[in-house]
């Protein structure tokens, strides 16, 4: 599914569900993916502090753990989980002195939820515990009319990156989010283009609440094709070059994650990883991962062990 959606390095992470899915179990498919031929990293923890994890800590997952480049964490989710500044700084830093230990980014992703806080609690760790504020990476943060994405432009313009979620779609009049591409283009605007990160969450729950967000009445899941409708979006809706438009998806998140030697670029010494577009529709044909023939003509080649 990652190579038809153009999907040639990718992050994983735990969601919600930490009790049927574990750390564990995101490691074996992070190495599984190494071995098909894809490039794959991910982060610790998952919704919750404490964060679950393998080496017994947040920071010997990141020391011990090759591809392991941080930890993922939820704030203002009616899910959960519930917490203070104070743990949220003690966890910066414990991230902090575990990536100079293994010279690694020690990013702390940060899903973020829809309840009224939003990313305060960022804001106070940044102002009274002189927690850098580019320790963190919020997500799902393209929102309508939104404190959230005000908020997020803020932490960009004080050395944040910050997180667009892609659709598949265009969002309808009563969605809750924008698209990446319309959300970029605003931040563009603002000065801070190359501020702004464009993830998938694909593999991920997308359920669908009804009018009070008490149950979910309906499930969807993330697809990495998301990452191609914003591209495509970026490049024929909003007039904007290739060169440009590939940024939040190449060079961009590279950088976050300490990947800028190997990653997001063509040069001497990087990975091999390239997408064969349509030069008009920039529909995907083929997919070469790491030197690898991947998808030619838009036929899979390269599969998993149960493909």
């Amino acid at each position: 599914m990652n190579i038809f959606g153009g999907v040639t390095t990718a992050v994983g992470l735990l969601g919600t569900d930490a009790l049927t899915r574990t750390v564990e179990n995101l490691y074996a498919k992070t190495q599984a993916f190494n071995a098909e031929g894809m490039t794959a990293y991910m982060l610790t923890g998952s919704y919750w502090l404490p964060s679950p994890t393998i080496c017994g800590s947040v920071a010997r997952d990141i020391t011990y753990l090759g591809p392991v480049l941080g930890v993922k964490l939820a704030m203002a989710d009616q899910r959960g989980p519930h917490y203070g500044a104070r743990e949220l700084a003690t966890l910066a830093a414990e991230v902090r002195v575990a990536s100079l230990v293994a010279d690694k980014p020690g990013i702390i992703t940060v899903h973020t939820g829809v309840n009224s806080d939003g990313l305060d609690l960022i804001f106070e760790v940044v102002e009274r515990h002189a927690i850098r504020a580019d320790r963190f990476l919020p997500t799902h943060i393209n929102r309508k009319n939104s404190k959230v994405a005000g908020q997020a432009l803020e932490l960009a313009r004080r050395g944040a990156t910050i997180d667009a979620t892609c659709l598949v779609r265009l969002p309808g009049d009563n969605d809750l989010h924008l698209s990446a591409a319309d959300f970029v283009c605003e931040a563009d605007d603002n000065g801070l283009f190359d501020q702004v990160s464009f993830s998938s969450d694909a593999g991920g729950s997308l359920p669908k609440w009804n009018a009070d967000r008490s149950r979910i009445i309906g499930m969807g899941i993330g697809t990495p094709e998301s990452l191609l409708f914003e591209l495509q979006r970026l490049v024929h809706d909003k007039g904007m070059g290739l060169e440009k438009a590939l940024r939040p998806l190449t060079t961009t998140p590279a950088r976050i994650y300490g990947l800028e030697k190997k990653k997001g670029r063509i040069a001497v010494e990087s990975d091999a990883d390239l997408l064969l577009l349509d030069a008009d529709s920039l529909t995907l044909w083929g997919v070469i991962a790491k030197g690898r023939i991947m998808m030619r003509n838009g036929i899979l080649e390269g599969k998993g062990y149960f493909e």
